[in-house]
């Protein structure tokens, strides 16, 4: 732990003040002039912002908690229906309030990160370097533009960082030798704390279960001596309480068949893989096992008040790992309570799973975005501190391979631990798919970073005089965090990804679609493109499946959207998209519309347009 003077933690804290000032300071048009009076017109740039607020309306509007939800994002959108609530006691709720609310909830959620940050570095690095770690992750651009989104991303990262500084906590104080895998200690409470973080980060957006192998290593790393007194009567209550009706659940569990299993998690038959099946099979064979040992043990409590083997070492480890992860999942029941209709998030985990690859066996593409190499519009962080990430990562696989956990390694080997489990994913599976995939990162990076930069400080001071040190290390950080700050925010200030008005083409067909459609008219309409909140009945999708579906009366594309298609191709999920440019060229049931830019309607043939556009034909 660093110490600091008291002169040092102010100027920590009025450095802290001025990033969060400049985010605050540079947010106000996102708030109050993106384009967001209904979300027919958010879509028009951002469909996922428009589907969660018409998620959050939907919720408004459903009694109780009877409403369709989307499979991810349940806390950050607990809070936005909570706020929501109450707001419209107070004032008329619209959509561009509840575009707000979710927006406010996503700066939170930064902001609150980038204070995380700052304490953990703090905590580890000293005011400084800490100052510098918050300054990282405070003029990202990718990271600050995804505060003024209406995502759960940031609100999870925010649990996720604070899971690692619980973590980190619990193994206070650090073992000051080398080679100390054996004297790790980690104290209960924390590591708990740690585990309800995780598991709320796992009901916002499911990452959180990348901490599940640190959170085991804790619970094994918890004494048993120093639990003995708590945990001598614990599992006895738990056992009288859970034992019988979870051996029960468990032997029915066993005598079902897999697509009894496989049909209550609503997972699709067409998704059923043979490594699905085997997991199943397995599930059921364990069922069979500790079921009957469970109902056996519950059943030997209620006759005699004991049950053999609780004392035992195995037991109370068991007890500790079991009181780790009723943490998580509570946090998670509590966060995410609809998901467990179902089980849920099971099909949700499995389904997405399936859908993230980019057609890779493995990416690197995302990558270089840490460097600023690749589409600079997406970037992290800036080069230099990306040099810094390198040799802070070379410096903390080179303590972990020495067991070196003195000073501020072993909470920074966390960080790192995290860090190459999730790039291991996005390496893996993510591939060539969005760069919004590796957020998660970004803070991690920024500590990682900041690790680094100590590290440098720290050999400057071993080889250099203390007036000279002073001097070096003053120009090293200054230099570093300047840059850092010049390349994020000579982006951010462009406001990037900020909407004010429709496109003129939208505007356009928006206005053609009222003067020439009726409000009753069936659309289907490719993605961003804008039809008026007065037609009810409206789809968005740009395939002959979706058509087919919907049997609409006017179709919209966007030509830029059409990719050149190929014969040999037809097979593939191209197919779907070349039958519905196919089905629109035939002029006996559908004649185009006029063009506006790339968008372009089609209308039925026997459907009757407004009596000033019947005269248009093709």
């Amino acid at each position: 732990m660093q110490s600091s003077s008291p002169r040092i933690r102010a100027i920590g804290l009025w450095g802290l003040g001025l990033i969060v000032v400049s985010i605050l300071a540079y947010c106000p048009p996102y708030f109050f002039e993106t384009l967001a009076n209904n979300y027919r017109e958010i879509r028009t740039y951002n469909v996922d912002t428009a589907n969660q607020v018409q998620a959050v309306a939907t919720a408004l509007a459903s009694p109780g908690l009877r409403f369709p939800f989307n499979d991810y994002g349940h806390l950050y959108f607990n809070l936005a229906i909570a706020i929501s609530a109450v707001y419209r006691i107070l004032f008329p709720l619209n959509e561009r309030a509840i575009v707000f609310i979710l927006r406010l909830l996503s700066l939170l959620g930064g902001l609150g990160t980038i204070a995380t940050i700052y304490v953990f570095a703090r905590r580890y690095l000293g005011t400084i370097i800490a100052l510098f770690a918050a300054l990282v992750l405070g003029s990202s651009p990718l990271f600050v533009i995804y505060a003024l989104e209406v995502k759960p991303d940031i609100c999870q990262i925010f649990f996720i960082v604070l899971s690692l500084y619980l973590l980190a906590r619990a193994f206070e104080p650090f073992e000051t030798g080398k080679g100390a895998w054996g004297g790790l200690r980690a104290d209960l409470r924390f590591l708990l704390g740690s585990a309800a973080a995780a598991g709320a980060a796992f009901g916002t957006k499911y990452q959180g279960m990348f901490l599940i192998p640190l959170l085991l290593f804790g619970a094994f790393k918890v004494p048993i001596a120093a639990q003995t007194n708590s945990l001598s009567a614990w599992p006895r209550r738990a056992f009288a309480v859970l034992c019988l009706p979870t051996g029960i659940a468990l032997v029915l569990l066993a005598f079902l068949r897999h697509e009894n299993i496989l049909g209550y998690l609503l997972l699709p038959e067409n998704s059923w893989s043979p490594a699905l099946l085997t997991a199943v099979k397995i599930l059921r064979m364990l069922s069979a096992v500790a079921g009957p040992i469970l109902v056996g043990m519950a059943l030997r409590y209620a006759a005699t008040g004991t049950i053999p083997g609780l004392q035992t070492k195995f037991a109370r480890r068991a007890a500790i790992v079991a009181g780790v992860g009723a943490a998580f999942m509570a946090a998670f029941a509590l966060s995410s309570p609809w998901l467990l209709w179902h089980l849920q998030f099971i099909q949700s985990i499995y389904l997405r799973s399936q859908a993230l690859s980019g057609g890779e066996r493995i990416g690197l593409r995302w990558l270089w975005l840490f460097f600023g190499y690749d589409r600079p519009d997406f970037d992290y962080v800036g080069h230099l501190t990306g040099l810094l990430g390198l040799l802070g990562i070379a410096a903390l696989l080179w303590a972990l391979i020495r067991r070196d956990f003195r000073g501020p390694r072993l909470p920074l080997i966390f960080v790192l631990c995290v860090f190459m489990i999730f790039a291991a994913f996005l390496i893996q599976t993510v591939n060539s798919q969005g760069a919004n995939y590796a957020l998660l990162l970004t803070p991690l990076f920024a500590l990682i970073a900041a690790y680094g930069l100590a590290e440098m400080s720290d050999a400057l001071r071993r080889r250099l005089a203390p007036n000279h040190w002073r001097v070096a290390a003053v120009i090293l950080i200054g230099t570093t965090a300047a840059a850092q700050a010049a390349e994020g925010w000579s982006y951010l200030l462009k406001y990037p990804n900020l909407f004010v008005a429709l496109s003129a083409e939208n505007q356009q067909i928006g206005a053609w679609y009222e003067r020439c459609v009726p409000a009753t008219a069936k659309i289907l309409a490719a993605p961003y493109t804008y039809v008026p909140p007065e037609f009810q009945s409206l789809s968005v999708g740009e395939g002959y499946a979706a058509m087919t579906h919907m049997h609409p009366d006017v179709v919209t594309i966007d030509i830029n959207r059409r990719p050149n298609f190929s014969d040999h191709r037809r097979g593939s999920e191209e197919a779907d998209f070349a039958k519905l440019y196919d089905s629109l060229s035939d002029t006996r049931i559908w004649r185009p519309g006029p063009k506006f830019g790339p968008l372009q309607p089609y209308v039925r043939t026997n459907f009757a347009l407004a009596a000033p556009c019947q005269q248009r034909r093709p």
